[in-house]
Order: C-alpha cells, then sequence, then structure tokens
C-alpha cells in the first residue's frame, strides 16, 4: 500500500476506508485447488464479452460498463498493448463451438512481489445460468493463475456470493483524496 504512506510535499490529503474487495490467497499447485471447494484471437472473445454482458445486463433492464460504444472502442484499442506487455488474461468457454462465458482480467508485472491477477469484466450466457458456465469458467481462470504462480486471484469490487464460494478473503481497499496545499 505505498500510495496511502506517500504524500508529496506540498500536498494535503486524507484516506478513508471504502468496500473491501475480495481476493483469494493461491496455493502453490493446481492439485491443492480441490482442497477450497485458449488460443483465440481477440476479436472473437471480446465480442463474446460485450455480447454476455448486454444478454446479462438485459435481464436487469441497465446497460453495464460496455454498453457505451465510446468505452468499448477505448477496449478494443488497449486490448493489444495489454496482450503485447504481457498483462492481459482472456478466457473463454465455448459450448457447442459458441463462446458462452469469458473473463477479461489483467495481471501484475512480471517480477513484482506478491503478484495478482485481477477478474475484471466477465460475462455468461444467462440463458444457462442453470449449469454455472461462470463458475466452471473462473475455476479454469483460477487454475491458470495458480500455474502461472501468482499469489492471489483478485475478484475486485463488489461483494456477490459466488466470489466466496472459491474461499476468497475480504481485502481492506482505501480512498484517497488529495489537493494542492493552500489551494482552497
Amino acid at each position: 500500500m505505498p500510495l496511502l504512506k506517500a504524500l508529496s510535499s506540498g500536498w494535503d490529503g486524507s484516506v478513508e476506508p471504502t468496500e473491501p474487495v475480495p481476493a483469494l490467497r493461491l496455493s502453490a499447485s493446481v492439485a491443492a485447488l480441490g482442497q477450497r471447494v485458449s488460443g483465440e484471437t481477440l476479436g472473437p472473445i471480446f465480442g463474446a464479452l460485450l455480447r454476455l454482458r448486454a444478454a446479462h445486463w438485459a435481464t436487469r433492464d441497465e446497460g453495464g460498463v460496455l454498453a457505451s460504444l465510446h468505452v468499448q472502442a477505448v477496449y478494443r484499442e488497449a486490448l493489444p498493448g495489454q496482450l503485447r506487455a504481457g498483462l492481459l488474461r482472456l478466457h473463454a468457454l465455448r459450448l457447442d463451438d459458441e463462446i458462452v462465458a469469458v473473463i477479461h482480467g489483467l495481471a501484475d508485472p512480471p517480477g513484482r512481489d506478491d503478484c495478482r491477477d485481477y477478474f475484471h469484466l466477465s460475462g455468461f450466457d444467462p440463458q444457462l445460468e442453470r449449469v454455472s458456465p461462470g463458475m466452471l469458467l473462473v475455476r479454469q481462470a483460477v487454475e491458470a493463475v495458480t500455474t502461472r504462480g501468482m499469489a492471489h486471484a483478485d475478484f475486485l469490487r463488489g461483494r456477490e456470493a459466488y466470489k466466496y464460494f472459491w474461499g476468497v478473503e475480504d481485502c481492506p481497499t482505501f480512498r484517497r483524496r488529495l489537493a494542492i496545499r493552500g489551494g482552497g
């Protein structure tokens, strides 16, 4: 939490706790996961993510974060750079040659202590909810993260029940507000 401790001269600030983030502390091997409970191009997987998230949010009469064409364009532009930098994690689950679940994630840069994979956005076909394609894909993603030797799988904001199925622990998060000293 270096940013919580850092305060440059000329700045005043405050720190306050915010909603905790569920994160799964990973074991050294995939085999240990049982004790806790794709060579695809970017375009088709991202397209499936858009389709699946839109289907999910339509069941709530909402749009979701990817409803905006501008936001979609930003993601499309950023994905190749994330891939080249080794930060992008895309997981897809297929049923009868159709992608029915997707997880978009990001990873800490290699070489950091306490490395994490962040499960950023996901989507699954709401018509298949009873067979839990999202849970199947989360398992695959957690296995992949474990295989890469990451320390945590970070489920990010939101305290949905499915995250706790995996044995996550709430990690504190904070909001830091900065203001230029004397800049009223």
